[in-house]
């Protein structure tokens, strides 16, 4: 149904040179006040502009709340240069050619993807992180933690569709037509996240986890164009790739007699988004808004600590996805399918045998 070719050699070469330096310093202000400060600055070869990004964070703890400690961060984070971003108008240029059910008729003009990269208009883009944070120490030795996190990108690197010539060469076809991304400061992308965690004693050296972790992303460019891609994404507004609104997890150390404890680790997660296309090779509805079916994963190990040969070792056999559920990694996610939806990369169930060393043994 679709056929995607390369023409030029896609030989290329990049190097860069990435330049940092930062003063940080402490403060404490008596014994319930301490505050840190920081101003960094970056640069590279690639992007010659150079940015200044400053950050802070503060801990303090209530007077009269008797185990309170509060927390606060802010700081702006650059980005990396990653060599891919910076090579892809350096690479093959690809066509796209979509055909009817005998293979050999074009249902419609073959488009060409070319991109470009006009280096000296870029700036390194920043990330501003926002974080916030309730610890509060219960009887017990029981902590309770609240902690959120926020992060914003105003300028990212993105390839975006613009209006320009069509390529000439005489490798295409002559009724192709020319999709060309160039590369900008265009990118918008979200995260915030709220967890709420406890963690209590179990029998002095053991304990017991869990929390709870709400978030959502979002981006302008949920998903960037790349050479090989066979399927045109236009509307890459929506959630990330990596998205999970809802996350669950718990984990604890329980001892069984003297030298054994049992380990358990289980997490209920929302399943990651993925997009959906046709046989031409054409989105369908909006980038990332289907999604995998729940994660889960129950975990269950046992520890023996012994002696041999004058060391302390530790044996630790065990059972990963002990709920056999499948969680599948992949999904049919072409519309045109008869097994359209259809989940593929199940989670086999795993025995896993860890010895560790612990150390000479003494008497």
């Amino acid at each position: 149904s679709s056929r995607l070719s390369f023409f030029e050699d896609g030989e290329l070469n990049k190097s860069n040179l990435e330049s940092a330096a930062y003063i940080q310093d402490r403060w404490n202000v008596g014994a319930r006040l301490a505050a840190e400060m920081g101003i960094r600055w970056d640069r590279d070869r690639i992007v010659a502009r150079g940015v200044v990004t400053p950050r802070i964070s503060l801990a303090f703890m209530p007077p009269g709340l008797a185990g309170t400690r509060l927390s606060a961060g802010a700081g702006w984070i650059p980005a990396a240069t990653y060599f891919r971003i910076f090579t892809r108008h350096l690479d093959q240029v690809s066509i796209l050619s979509s055909f009817e059910r005998d293979g050999e008729t074009r249902m419609a003009r073959p488009i060409v993807r070319s991109f470009a990269n006009p280096r000296a208009d870029l700036a390194i883009p920043t990330t501003r992180n926002l974080s916030l944070g309730w610890h509060q120490a219960l009887p017990g030795r029981t902590d309770l933690k609240v902690n959120y996190l926020g992060k914003r990108t105003g300028k990212g690197y993105a390839h975006q569709p613009i209006i320009g010539k069509p390529l000439e060469h005489p490798s295409l076809p002559v009724d192709s037509r020319t999709l060309r991304y160039e590369l900008q400061n265009s990118r918008i992308e979200m995260y915030q996240s709220l967890e709420v965690s406890l963690s209590t004693p179990v029998a002095k050296a053991h304990r017991l986890f869990a929390s709870y972790i709400r978030s959502r992303t979002w981006s302008n460019v949920a998903r960037e164009v790349d050479t090989n891609d066979w399927i045109l994404y236009l509307d890459t507004v929506g959630r990330l790739s990596w998205d999970i609104p809802h996350r669950l997890v718990s984990w604890a150390s329980l001892p069984i007699g003297k030298k054994i404890s049992a380990v358990y680790f289980a997490e209920w997660r929302s399943g990651f988004p993925f997009s959906t296309y046709d046989n031409n090779g054409r989105q369908v509805g909006g980038i990332n808004a289907r999604r995998l079916p729940p994660f889960f994963t129950l975990n269950l190990h046992f520890q023996r600590e012994l002696a041999f040969l004058g060391h302390r070792w530790s044996l630790r056999p065990g059972v990963d996805n002990l709920a056999n559920r499948p969680n599948h990694q992949f999904v049919n996610s072409n519309v045109s399918s008869p097994r359209f939806l259809d989940l593929f990369g199940r989670s086999p169930i795993k025995l896993v045998i860890r010895v560790r060393w612990l150390g000479r043994a003494t008497d």
